[in-house]
């Protein structure tokens, strides 16, 4: 009840409540002196029924403040039921406003330099693995996430080739002096890895999918051939967020 409470109108709830309970006791003590009276003033048949008159009302009073009181802890207890499950609404809410900012923040936010170092130090023990990139086309937040992961792999010493295209509807983004890139569809980060080559790529795939994950990046692993030729490449398709 201390949420409760702290407020105005909490505040002024326990001083008139209290009050109230007073008065009750008050106007209690009254009909008891009222007996009292009666019985030091006796006169007869009369007194005995006034007397078991303001007996009644004792007890009705009595019975109203004793049981206005059990029906406040209640409703107290009930109040606190109330408050506990909006705090805990608001808790669920804000988690949830938090998750939606954090949905719908680019993956490049994600990129600092601390989370670039910390990704190129697990991946360095895999250096001299060939990659290749496929992304969606006219997406601004895949293209830059593109360009950071990039730098990444290279730092740790990874080869990047130009995509390999074959394939139905399958063509490639050539870009001025960088690897060309696959056009590609895909979800969040996928990581494809040819059957021929799953002895020799898997462990730096499986590296790669737990470094991203670590900095919040969505990825995945694959054993599927990506439509390249780049068969002993990992094939890395960045897709928006899903």
């Amino acid at each position: 009840m201390e949420n409760g409470r702290n407020d105005g109108f909490g505040q002024e709830y326990e001083v008139n409540s209290h009050r109230s309970h007073l008065s009750g006791y008050v106007l209690v003590a009254g009909l008891v002196l009222e007996i009292v009276n009666s019985v030091i003033w006796y006169r007869g048949p009369e007194t005995i029924a006034e007397i078991i008159a303001v007996l009644l009302i004792v007890g009705g009073v009595w019975g109203e403040i004793f049981f206005g009181h059990k029906a406040r802890l209640a409703g107290d207890k009930q109040l606190a039921q109330y408050e506990a499950r909006t705090a805990e609404a608001n808790e669920k809410a804000a988690a949830a406003q938090l998750e939606l900012v954090k949905f719908r923040a680019p993956r490049r936010s994600l990129m600092t330099n601390d989370a670039k170092t910390r990704i190129a130090d697990k991946l360095r023990p895999f250096s001299g693995i060939n990659f290749d990139i496929g992304m969606g086309e006219g997406d601004g937040e895949q293209a830059d996430f593109v360009w950071d992961l990039e730098h990444v792999l290279k730092s740790s010493g990874w080869r990047q080739a130009h995509w390999g295209v074959h394939g139905v509807g399958i063509s490639a983004i050539v870009r001025m002096g960088q690897p060309v890139l696959g056009s590609v569809a895909a979800q969040n980060v996928e990581i494809h890895v040819d059957p021929v080559a799953k002895t020799e790529l898997l462990p730096a795939a499986e590296a790669l999918v737990s470094a991203l994950q670590e900095e919040g990046v969505e990825a995945r692993e694959v054993t599927f051939n990506a439509h390249s030729t780049n068969t002993h490449a990992l094939h890395i398709l960045v897709g928006p967020k899903q």
